[in-house]
């Protein structure tokens, strides 16, 4: 029995010294021959930016609102001239619905006018094709109103079709039922109060537009500090109070803040490109007006004055703005892949089933990616090529080592 003891508590013992043992062997094992991940080498432009939180300042003027329902009857972003009439104020919900309809008989008035126009088969042909594509696409993309001009194009390029090849002798008694219809709308709607622009400019809904707290004359004389804690609270106000404004000037400025190692990337004078992520895809050319650093805080203000105008620019209002300073192309390798040997800065591409050495020469970096030469060959300067599949992890990697 104590025989039998005894065993079974060297087998114990031999177990559990020898567990930790297999177990740190058998992970060695495998980190040492876990696959070699890489990644292709491929062509990319990449851009020195930074972003940086401010506020969008226009020329304008803003439109009050009255009491009960909005009706706007000019698109946002249209250029107007002063007196012009740009929405009107309803007393009610049903006279707002009589000015829709009003508004679709209208629409169906000028289409089915136009549609009265013969043209060549192939181009109207080419033109419903293409009307039914961009519908497709904008029902794809959930731009319903996209959509609907799409269908009014092929609305048009259909009857005209019909006219043309003379399925149809035209839309006369339509036209007559529809021009009925308008004058008992018209009569119907009344005489709405109707909201003029006080100048000429730029035309934006209150449903769209952005409304700030803080005129542009105390935005542009805040310092760092205050401008900083502006942004911090917010400055965006509620749009209860109007009905839209017109922006009397094309030229507007974006006040912003940076730290002061970001504003080294800028120089007073200069160009550069801006964009607004969070709201249009719209990028930008604007110039560098004004640099104020106030000691102490490490931040600095920048002030940016850019000339374009569009009714996506005309919505913007406390934003984070991406500012671009220059861009490069070449040829795109991960960072992680980066080695330096003897002071050089080099990859290892997989060639075959060796390792290769390859040195770089590095245009442009940012924390997941470099940017070299597209025009590398071996030999040379930077020798990455276009598709060199670049090893991103692996262990004890040398030129020539077996993969």
């Amino acid at each position: 029995m104590n025989n039998l003891r005894q065993t079974l508590l060297r087998t114990i013992l031999v177990v559990a010294v020898a567990a930790p043992a297999l177990y740190l062997a058998v992970m060695l094992f495998h980190f040492a021959n876990r696959p070699y991940i890489t990644e292709t080498a491929v062509t990319a432009t990449m851009t020195d930016s930074l972003y940086c939180e401010g506020a969008v300042v226009f020329s304008e003027q803003t439109l009050p609102a009255g009491s009960g329902e909005i009706g706007y009857l000019v698109a946002d972003g249209i250029r107007v001239s002063s007196g012009t009439q740009v929405a009107e104020q309803y007393t009610d919900a049903a006279q707002a619905q009589c000015r829709k309809q009003l508004q679709q008989v209208e629409e169906e008035i000028q289409v089915l006018q136009s549609s009265q126009v013969s043209g060549n088969v192939d181009t109207l042909s080419a033109s419903i094709r293409t009307a039914t594509l961009d519908i497709l696409d904008a029902l794809a993309a959930h731009d319903f109103e996209q959509a609907s001009s799409g269908a009014q194009e092929y609305l048009l390029a259909s009857n005209r079709l019909k006219v043309t090849t003379g399925q149809s002798a035209g839309f006369a008694d339509t036209l007559t039922e529809l021009n009925a219809q308008k004058d008992a709308l018209t009569q119907q709607l009344g005489s709405p109060a109707a909201v003029t622009a006080p100048a000429g400019g730029y035309f934006i809904s209150a449903d769209k537009a952005s409304f700030l707290s803080v005129d542009g004359e105390t935005l542009a004389g805040m310092t760092v500090s205050e401008l900083s804690a502006a942004l911090e609270t917010g400055i965006l106000q509620s749009s209860d109070a109007y009905s839209g404004k017109i922006v009397t000037s094309y030229t507007w400025h974006f006040y912003g803040v940076c730290t002061l190692e970001e504003s080294e990337k800028f120089t007073v004078g200069s160009k550069v490109s801006v964009s607004f992520p969070n709201r249009s895809d719209t990028v930008l050319p604007a110039k560098v007006l004004s640099l104020e650093e106030e000691e102490g805080t490490g931040l600095v203000k920048v002030t940016l004055e850019c000339e374009y105008m569009g009714a996506d620019i005309l919505a913007l209002g406390q934003e984070t703005a991406r500012i671009d300073f220059a861009s490069y192309e070449g040829i795109r390798v991960p960072a992680q892949a980066l080695h330096i040997v003897d002071g050089q800065k080099c990859v290892y591409v997989k060639y075959g089933n060796l390792a290769r050495k390859r040195n770089i020469v590095v245009l442009y970096e940012d924390e997941n990616y470099l940017l070299v030469p597209a025009d590398g060959k071996v030999g040379g300067d930077s020798e990455v090529r276009l598709y060199d599949e670049v090893i991103v992890s692996g262990m004890d990697l040398y030129d020539g080592k077996k993969l």
